[in-house]
């Protein structure tokens, strides 16, 4: 018997057929199922048809081991498949026997549609079992399942999560007042069960919305079991950290708002007054958080009265978390204002001017959002609205542009600076002197084409200045013997370099130059003087000595000359009397350098917009384009004059070019610059672009005719004159082709030779001729195909679609002509015999080349066709099989008579066949056996085919089998058999006249019969395997009774779980043994897995008889029922404090008590049950409900003890947490004052604060103040202590240390009396001006000292006038100490007319 090999889920499916069905069924008279026919592995159980036909045998045949159960029909009938089949389940304990243990039976039912029942069959040393299972899937192949897992323990264990995230903060979604899609990584879980459950919670990483603030995120796990666990929560924490957003206003809102001039508005000043009332519309702003955003501007507020200069105003919007942005307006209000970079404290200020008889300055941070760590040379760039200047500290020349509010490195040096620096603002140039490297450079003011003018004969080159009228350039120079003014005209640098001024000069720092009047005004520090000269150097004058000062920059404004000086002021002299007084800069100057005065011109003039030109074409990119006059290199070009307007008279020039000149080729700028009477200057540009729009003219060679060189498909080398070109240019023009004259190629047919000539303004012309080129070659066949031999096609008389390489031709003229024939390869008809095949070719000149034939010979090799006879006729026909005819042999005789029709033949020639056939003719006699009948057929050529057909000839008659009669008979004593029972052999009779013996599997007189009736059959078989049989019958009766045999033992069981009794208890149920070979079963009144037992001892009977009625009732054994299950224990899960926390990771976590170290902690008992309902006692390690507990973890163990000694245990984990902060006592608020000259009081005393902790522990607190050695400003500030436990509990405190400033502030640089004249026809003097006192204080704010006089705007009778200023800190302390009188005399002046170029 062959073995099942364990396929199932993890190969193929194990089906019963119905040999081995029978096997299972008839265990009476098949060997019975053993260990070595189903082995050890996993089954499938799959219907055949309807029914799944498999049932258990009901004794334990061969060896099989103990536990062993197959599967079983119920109530014995044949179940449907979906019925209920028996099926396991349940819990046992691990490692308890499956022999000895009562497994509790349940029904389960399996789809009728795709379930199917699969089992494991397990063979080991520890008995095995079978278990069912109804599943729509495989079980995995690696399921190990052994005695000790055939029935699992019960899953009470939760599963655990991994990698649970940690807090995150994150920002809010850009324009939103939350977060979305945050994303982490998904924590996972494991399972004791081998699943995999995944963690669920209320966020999902990557699609989610948190809002502003802490938002806790839980998951949760569970398994199959509803095993629960929450141990895994993490906070996301939303911040706002973005910045609102705020736009600036475009515009002002004023009534005087004037124009926008350079891309900057201006603001004209309010009637009658030097400043200007400026409003604009507030800034828009808006935010994320849809929250209230804050704006303050500064340095003014919308509505502020403003004095002269550029001004911008910052606004910064802040929303309510803080975040900030901000962006700045610029405009410039009407008037005359200075500029000066001041050194030390550093910055760029500005100060309006006034009428220039002021005699004080208030200085303004000119820009307010740059960073300057030194300036020292500034430019203002009128055009397009730019502060230039030089900073010695970074080594750079930097610009900020109050229009689009850029601040930009123009110049980087590796080291020094620059002192000197001037604007050419209509050039778009910078020119500076730098002392380091001793040389002078330009620049274009967009950073590129940075050149060097001198590096040569240059010291310390200091102080420059541009004359854009004349064209010159002028520079200071004091380095030791080279103490020096020079110049040099712009357009020939070198060859036009002047000393103009070379004596009396010791640090000639500062340079200015008028050039309406032709004069020029520079400061000396080393001989401090103010000094003027012609601008060509002559006629020096000295205006003012300023001994003590030390003057670095120099500017002119009307009739008076302004310079700084490096002590902290600003000076004025009036250039035409000499008459100098102090400039006050009201504090904000320190170290002032470089300095700048804008004048605020009301002469405009305006370019002509309509130039007049015959040859007029447009205007594009600001440029007016006109043509050449036609045959001439320039263009006539008139205009009308600019339109200019001035308070006075105006006097116009233009340069280089007068209307009605003859302007040349190219782009031409016409400068218009406008003269007022007071000879301040304004210029206009227009462009001019003169076109030369005419086309050159060409003349060609005429046309050429000529052949291919030989072998070529070209013409070589042809040769003509190059053509002639003239142009209105003048200009020498060489005209271009492709070719060239004497070195070319030319293809077959015409080709246009075009020359084209292009003058320097990019007008073309061309000019054609044509080059014929000829061909007279004739073609060539290469590859011509060799005659070859064919056969005729199959089945044809003829050969069809014979193929060859078809030739193929070349030609000079590089064209690939084709070939032609009267047969194509691959699509013709050739008969047998001999054809030729003829191929032609010519190009497209005609040339013609019939050089290439070949010949093809058609062969016949085809063999004729022959099918064998199909109707071969017998009267003992059988049929056909494995390519024979079946035929029997005549009734009664070893031969058989066959006959058949002739062969069918054909030939693909359509001729005669001739068919020969071989060994039998049909109506032969034919004898037992099996033969080849062969035939030949012959065509014309001589071609042949057989084919053949193969006769069997059979003997199908069976012996015929004469048996003895019926026997009736006894078994022997002891047996279940009768033996040696005598016959008689049949007779055998057969056709063939062979001996025949016959045969039986019972030999007479020796041999065995069972109780009941046995066929006994004979049969005989012929050499041809023809068998005929005969049957008798012999009957055995029996008389003995059955013996009972392995009756049980007597045995100990344990009561059922949970019960008083046993319930289903096992036991090997005994066997019966009969000499008829029957299998009694023995009876009891209890039945081994279906029943109950009480504690204490029950005896079991068994009686058995067989099937003659026969009895035996020798079997009993008795069953003792003890009790050794243990009580059951549940702990207590309502811990109960006061200060209860909570549940995680095992453990319940508690608070310590208020002020205690320890936690007072309740429960409830235990609950107890045991299977014998009696009484359970209950016992507590280490704590009892109501103790105080101690900070740190416990862990609390109950045990529960039954009447008979059985226990059980368990336990829960404690875990008392300190959560209570320290508690700090601070020393009381301290109020003190400022240490002399300081804004801070230094090293102020006190007592550290006193921890208190419920700890006990000695904790010392901390905080960023340290008592007597620290720094306090003045005001309020708090002084915040913390302290931390070991538990990291913290804990603060907060006191004030409050400092009061006492300190008055002082009044500097008091002016000193002023005598003036009276103004010109009045009998009061009106702007007087002054350098207004400044103010310091030891709080270190910015004070102003008021008066109720201002410099620059006043009046003033004649006689003596008392000037008070006063000034007061924040915190009211009072200085009144400077005062200063005005004399005012009454005196003639003669008015002096100012000439002043203001280049803007």
């Amino acid at each position: 018997m062959s073995s099942i090999t364990p396929d199932g889920p993890c190969d193929t499916d194990l089906v019963l057929t119905e040999w081995q069905r029978s096997i299972l069924y008839d265990l009476g008279s098949e060997s019975p199922i053993s260990d070595d026919f189903i082995i050890d592995g996993w089954y499938k159980l799959r219907n055949e048809g309807d029914r799944i036909d498999i049932r258990m045998p009901t004794s334990t045949p061969g060896n099989l081991k103990c536990g062993t159960v197959f599967p079983v029909w119920i109530d014995d009938t044949y179940p449907e498949l979906g019925d209920p089949i028996k099926s396991v389940t349940g819990c046992i304990d691990d490692g308890a026997d499956p022999c000895a243990v009562t497994v509790p039976i349940s029904l389960l039912a399996c789809s009728t549609v795709n379930n199917d029942l699969y089992f494991v069959h397990n063979f080991v040393d520890t008995p095995g079992t079978l278990i069912g299972y109804c599943t729509d899937s495989l079980l995995p192949c690696d399921t190990n399942v052994t005695s000790s897992l055939e029935f699992p323990p019960c899953d009470q264990e939760a599963p655990d999560i991994f990698n649970c995230p940690m807090d995150m903060i994150v920002n809010t979604t850009t324009g939103e007042v939350f977060a979305i899609n945050v994303t982490w990584m998904e924590p996972s879980a494991t399972d004791n069960s081998g699943e995999t459950p995944v963690p669920v919670a209320d966020y999902t990483s990557g699609d989610n919305m948190f809002s502003i603030g802490d938002t806790t995120v839980q998951y949760n796990v569970s398994d199959s079991a509803g095993n629960f666990n929450d141990s895994c929560s993490f906070v996301v924490t939303v911040e706002d950290n973005e910045r609102p957003v705020i736009d600036c206003p475009t515009n002002v809102t004023s009534n005087n708002y004037n124009q926008t001039r350079f891309g900057l508005i201006v603001i004209s000043t309010d009637e009658g007054n030097s400043l200007a009332t400026v409003t604009w519309n507030p800034p828009v702003t808006s935010d994320n958080s849809n929250g209230i955003v804050t704006v303050v501007s500064s340095p003014y507020e919308s509505g502020d009265i403003i004095p002269s200069g550029v001004h911008t105003i910052t606004f910064t919007a802040t929303d309510p978390t803080g975040n900030s942005d901000n962006c700045d307006l610029s405009f410039r209000v009407q008037g005359d204002f200075m500029f000066v970079a001041n050194l030390d404290s550093p910055g760029i200020y500005m100060s309006s001017i006034g009428s220039g008889n002021a005699t004080a300055l208030t200085f303004t941070q000119a820009i307010q959002n740059v960073q300057l760590t030194r300036p020292v040379a500034i430019d203002y760039d009128v055009t397009t609205s730019a502060l230039y200047w030089s900073d010695v500290t970074t080594s750079s020349i930097e610009y900020y542009s109050f229009v689009t509010k850029q601040h930009k490195v123009l110049v980087s040096f590796e080291t020094g600076g620059v002192d000197g620096l001037t604007i050419d603002g209509f050039g778009n140039k910078l020119y500076w002197t730098s002392t380091s490297e001793d040389r002078i450079e330009v620049i274009n003011l967009d950073g590129t084409d940075r050149t060097v003018l001198f590096d040569m004969k240059l010291v310390e080159p200091r102080a420059i200045k541009i004359d854009t009228v004349n064209g010159y350039l002028y520079w200071t120079d004091w380095g030791p013997g080279n103490e020096m003014i020079e110049r040099a005209k712009l357009n020939d640098l070198n060859a036009t370099r002047t000393a103009l001024v070379t004596t009396g000069l010791v640090y000639p720092n500062g340079l200015v130059l008028s050039v309406p009047d032709g004069k020029m005004y520079w400061c000396d520090a080393g001989t401090d003087k103010i000094e003027e000269a012609n601008l060509d150097g002559t006629n020096r004058t000295t205006i003012l000595d300023v001994t003590g000062q030390h003057p670095f920059a120099i500017d002119i404004y009307k009739n008076y000359l302004y310079w700084s000086d490096w002590s902290g002021d600003v000076y004025k002299v009036n250039r035409r009397t000499g008459i100098s007084s102090i400039q006050t800069n009201d504090g904000r100057l320190n170290f002032p350098g470089g300095l700048y005065i804008f004048t605020d011109n009301v002469l405009t003039i305006d370019c002509p917009t309509n130039v007049t030109s015959d040859n007029y074409i447009g205007e594009e990119f600001g440029l007016i384009q006109i043509t050449t006059d036609e045959g001439s290199p320039n263009a006539t070009v008139t205009w009308d004059p600019p339109v200019t307007s001035d308070n006075g008279t105006v006097t116009v020039v233009s340069s280089p070019y007068e209307s009605g000149d003859m302007i040349p080729i190219g782009t031409h700028a016409i400068t218009f610059t406008a003269i007022g009477s007071a000879g301040n200057i304004e210029t206009c540009d227009f462009y001019i672009k003169v076109e030369d729009n005419e086309d050159p003219v060409l003349v060609c060679s005429p046309n050429i005719t000529t052949t291919t060189a030989d072998g070529s498909d070209q013409a070589v080398n042809v040769s003509w004159t190059d053509p002639i070109v003239n142009d209105n240019s003048g200009e020498g023009i060489t005209p271009t082709s492709k070719y060239n004259s004497g070195n070319n190629l030319f293809n077959i047919g015409s080709t246009d030779v075009i020359y084209d000539a292009v003058d320097s303004s990019g007008n073309a012309a061309t000019c054609t001729f044509t080059i014929t080129v000829t061909d007279s070659e004739n073609p060539d066949i290469i590859d011509c195909p060799i005659g070859m031999i064919v056969n005729t096609t199959t089945g044809e008389a003829f050969a069809i679609n014979v193929t060859w390489m078809e030739p193929t031709a070349t030609d000079n003229s590089g064209d690939t002509p084709v070939p032609v024939a009267d047969y194509s390869s691959g699509d013709n008809m050739f008969e047998i015999g001999d054809t030729t095949v003829q191929y032609n070719v010519s190009d497209s000149d005609g040339n013609f080349n019939d050089s290439c034939n070949f010949v093809i010979i058609v062969k016949d090799n085809e063999s004729p066709m022959i099918d064998c006879p199909t109707n071969v006729t017998s009267n003992n026909y059988i049929g056909e099989g494995y390519g024979l005819v079946n035929v029997s042999t005549d009734i009664g005789s070893p031969n058989a008579t066959v006959t058949w029709d002739p062969p069918v033949t054909s030939d693909n020639t359509g001729g005669l066949v001739s068919v020969m056939s071989s060994s039998l003719e049909s109506g032969d006699m034919i004898p037992y056996g099996t033969h080849t009948i062969t035939f030949t057929a012959t065509d014309p050529y001589g071609n042949i085919d057989t084919c053949d057909f193969g006769l069997n000839v059979e003997d199908n008659e069976d012996p015929v089998l004469v048996c003895p009669p019926n026997i009736t008979t006894t078994t022997a004593d002891g047996s279940n058999q009768a033996l040696n029972v005598s016959w008689t052999d049949p007779i055998v009779i057969d056709n063939s006249d062979e001996d025949i013996t016959p045969r039986s599997n019972h030999i007479p007189g020796n041999n065995e019969f069972y109780i009941g009736r046995t066929d006994v059959i004979y049969d005989a078989v012929d050499s041809s395997g023809n068998a005929g049989t005969c049957t008798f019958t012999v009957t055995v009766t029996d008389p003995e009774a059955p013996d009972i045999i392995d009756c049980p033992m007597d045995m100990i069981v344990n009561t059922t779980t949970g019960e008083v009794f046993a319930i289903n208890v096992t036991w090997m149920e005994p066997t019966a043994t009969d000499n008829s070979g029957e299998a009694p079963v023995p009876l009891a009144d209890y039945t081994s897995g279906d029943n109950m037992f009480s504690i204490g001892n029950t005896t079991v009977q068994y009686n058995v008889s067989d099937s003659a009625g026969n009895f035996d009732d020798s079997c009993s054994f008795v069953i003792s029922v003890e009790d050794n299950e243990s009580p059951l224990i549940d702990c207590p899960t309502n811990v109960t404090s006061n200060n209860y926390i909570g549940e995680g990771y095992g453990l319940v976590n508690v608070s310590t008590d208020i002020g205690s170290p320890n936690a007072t902690v309740t429960w409830n008992p235990p609950e107890t049950s045991d299977n014998t309902g009696g009484l359970v006692t209950v016992m507590s390690s280490s704590f009892e409900s109501g103790d105080m507990i101690p900070y740190g973890t416990h862990t609390i163990t109950f045990t529960a003890t039954d009447p008979y000694g059985n226990i059980d245990t368990c336990d829960f984990g404690l875990n008392v947490e300190d959560n209570e902060d320290p508690v700090l006592v601070c020393p009381p608020n301290i109020t003190t004052t400022t240490a002399d000259g300081s804004d801070q009081a230094v090293n102020v005393n006190w007592t550290d604060p006193i921890v208190i902790d419920n700890s006990g522990e000695d904790i010392t607190p901390t905080s960023k103040f340290n008592p007597g050695n620290n720094q306090f400003d003045i005001g309020r500030t708090d002084v915040i202590y913390d302290a931390v436990d070991s538990s990291s509990n913290a804990g603060t405190c907060t006191f004030t240390v409050t400092v009061t400033d006492p300190e008055a502030p002082d009044i500097i640089d008091c002016p000193m009396d002023i005598i003036v004249n009276t103004t010109t026809g009045e009998a009061f003097v009106i702007n007087v001006t002054w350098m207004e006192p400044s103010a310091t204080d030891n709080s270190r704010e910015s004070l102003v000292p008021v008066a109720d006089y201002t410099s620059g705007d006043n009046m003033f009778p004649i006689g003596n006038t008392t000037v008070q200023y006063n000034v007061s800190d924040s915190a009211g302390n009072f200085n009144d100490s400077c005062s200063f009188v005005i004399t005012v005399e009454g005196k003639t002046t003669v008015p002096l007319v100012e000439i002043k170029i203001a280049l803007q």
